[in-house]
């Protein structure tokens, strides 16, 4: 049961216990700025490339429908399956584009985490 009488049936204590995973790590996120964001995608780079491999697409697709890929971006990412560096273009996209494409990209990833236990795995150490 909440504490106190302003908390709403939905309010949990401030330690995020029985939280929805997906609102905390989504919380958490907003809370880094650019720069930390950045650093955060540098330092799960290879992990993040090994976990997304099967969700490429679906991420470039959010990403293009964003506008912040162009179509030709999305169908190079796309077609790069043959060569087998489909994630590896996507982060190196994602970076050139800046940061509100980091958090879109995190953001997405925050929505495909209970398809992909991979990523899964990486959100929760966050």
């Amino acid at each position: 049961m909440a504490e106190g009488p302003n908390r709403g049936e939905n309010s949990t204590s401030s330690t995020g216990i029985g939280t929805d995973p997906n609102s905390t790590v989504t919380e958490f996120l907003t809370k880094y700025n650019d720069y930390q964001l950045f650093q955060l995608t540098k330092f799960y780079w290879v992990r993040l490339e090994q976990a997304i491999e099967e969700v490429v697409d679906g991420v470039s697709l959010l990403l293009t429908e964003k506008k912040h890929f162009s179509g030709k971006e999305h169908g190079k990412v796309t077609t790069q399956a043959e060569k087998g560096n489909r994630s590896e273009l996507l982060l190196t996209l994602v970076m050139e584009k800046g940061s509100q494409a980091r958090r879109m990209m995190w953001e997405a990833f925050v929505q495909m985490r209970q398809s992909v236990p991979k990523l899964d795995k990486i959100l929760k150490e966050l």
